[in-house]
């Protein structure tokens, strides 16, 4: 049975298996939604108070999404997720027009449909090329047309390079890791030009043995300033996320969200280590997505034993 989730996140909306659906929310901007969401220490400790806070924006985004620090991104896609980013109409389709009653009354400058006129015969390819070229030239204004449904949608954000998300997350748990989220304008700690060359932050600002002092110099700053930005863009949208704004770097302003009791109780836990940054790995999605594959496909098989045979 085909699985429909229109989601603008996924690059696809239909899908055979709810395996193959997963697949597509992992490799999509879903991901660092949730990586930010476990990243946030305010939003793990709402979890931990049970959505007890002054901020109702926060509170809303804890009601939606429950819990991501004890489950993984299967169960919290498929039970919580899903829901409040799908659209709330069907995802647009392509489909023949049979007779020239279903054009009646259509306007030619409409932004919802674009009627075009395609000769017989033409090759797939050609046909391809010129719808392409009829796409782009809609100008700006005409390219978002469907406006979103979801309780939670997809933030415009221009140039969404997932990558840079992934590399951005990624140190920016490894300075969490290691304590030095405090330090990251001074010079002790984590070597911040080492943290660059790791994370291929950027392959200009690396030394070679061939550069002169200076040279080097100027590489090495320049290496710690771009690593400090992404440190910079992770926070910005972890605080995004925290209110239900995402991927966005706008600035949040600071806000009351804890008593005093809170606070206290909510200090206490960091000083014992209790708040511990989460992502996930590839090779641990790949683990995680077998179970899931291997229990489903359990209950497919149980299913196609029990189902009536077709009779001759």
């Amino acid at each position: 049975m085909t699985i429909t989730t229109f989601a603008k996140g996924l690059s696809k909306y239909r899908f055979d298996t709810i395996e193959q659906e997963l697949a597509y929310a992992w490799d999509s901007i879903y991901r660092y939604w949730w990586f930010a969401l476990r990243c946030s220490r305010d939003y793990w400790w709402v979890c931990n108070e049970q959505g007890k806070t002054f901020d109702p924006q926060l509170k809303r985004v804890y009601e939606a999404f429950g819990s991501v620090h004890d489950r993984t991104f299967a169960d919290w896609w498929r039970y919580n997720a899903r829901e409040k980013f799908k659209e709330e109409i069907d995802p647009p389709v392509v489909t023949r027009i049979y007779s020239k009653k279903e054009v009646d009354g259509f306007e030619l400058d409409s932004n919802e449909w674009m009627l075009i006129k395609v000769p017989q015969g033409i090759k797939e390819s050609k046909l391809i090329e010129d719808f392409a070229k009829i796409l782009r030239s809609r100008g700006e204004d005409r390219k978002r047309t469907i406006k979103p449904t979801a309780e939670f949608p997809i933030n415009r954000h221009r140039n969404l390079q997932l990558d840079v998300f992934e590399r951005t997350f990624s140190i920016w748990l490894e300075v969490a890791q290691s304590g030095e989220l405090k330090k990251v304008k001074t010079q002790d700690g984590l070597n911040f030009y080492d943290l660059g060359v790791r994370f291929n932050v950027n392959l200009d600002h690396v030394v070679k043995d061939t550069d002169r002092l200076e040279r080097q110099r100027k590489k090495r700053t320049a290496m710690k300033v771009a690593v400090h930005r992404l440190l910079a863009k992770a926070d910005a949208l972890i605080a995004n996320a925290e209110i239900g704004i995402f991927p966005s770097e706008t600035k949040v302003e600071p806000r009351d969200r804890w008593n005093a009791n809170q606070l206290k109780r909510l200090e206490k836990a960091i000083a014992d280590g209790a708040w511990k940054p989460q992502l996930m790995t590839n090779n641990e999605w790949a683990a995680e997505l077998m179970k899931v594959h291997e229990f489903e496909q359990a209950n497919r098989d149980e299913l196609d034993m029990y189902a009536p045979r077709k009779s001759r």
